[in-house]
């Protein structure tokens, strides 16, 4: 596939990826059973997850390429988007999704996990705009559909090592 752009939709693309609005706008809660949870204690409170692909889908749709801000790579149009399209248009492969993507790791400012949602405060993906914008791009096909998922490894830090941990 071929996605061709203006100098406007560059521009604007680059200016959605690097906007830095109030941090509350990338808050969110995600649907999240407590036993489908793993939690790391340590210096750093980690949380891995496997999500519905529908709710990475919701937070993009919400919040855009803001939840992107820290994220050194931004999207990329490739043969890893086209193959990660391909896994998703495909009706027995889009249900392994999980285990075929590297899913997404991403940071917060803090986060907090009860029996049924997992709010976060500054949820920004620092690795895997790719796939986030892929399942946007196919969410027709896929968002109605429980058993497409996503894993989600979330670390909550200090805003100085942000940038660290997304380099």
């Amino acid at each position: 596939s071929f996605e061709a752009c203006d100098l406007r939709d560059l521009g604007a693309l680059f200016q959605s990826h690097l906007e830095s609005d109030d941090l509350s706008l990338c808050n969110f809660v995600f649907d999240v059973r407590l036993e489908q949870c793993h939690e790391v204690a340590g210096d750093y409170r980690t949380l891995v997850v496997t999500l519905p692909a529908k709710q990475i889908i919701d937070v993009f749709g919400r919040h855009s390429h803001k939840i992107f801000r820290l994220n050194p790579r931004g999207p990329l149009g490739n043969k890893v988007n086209t193959g990660i399209k391909a896994t998703l248009q495909d009706r027995l492969l889009r249900r392994m999704f999980h285990v075929l993507n590297n899913g997404l790791s991403a940071i917060c400012e803090s986060y907090r996990l009860s029996n049924t949602a997992l709010e976060i405060r500054d949820f920004q993906i620092v690795n895997g705009c790719q796939t986030t914008v892929t399942l946007w791009n196919v969410r027709s096909l896929i968002q109605n559909d429980p058993e497409v998922l996503v894993n989600l490894k979330l670390v909550e830090c200090p805003q100085h090592f942000h940038n660290l941990i997304a380099r």
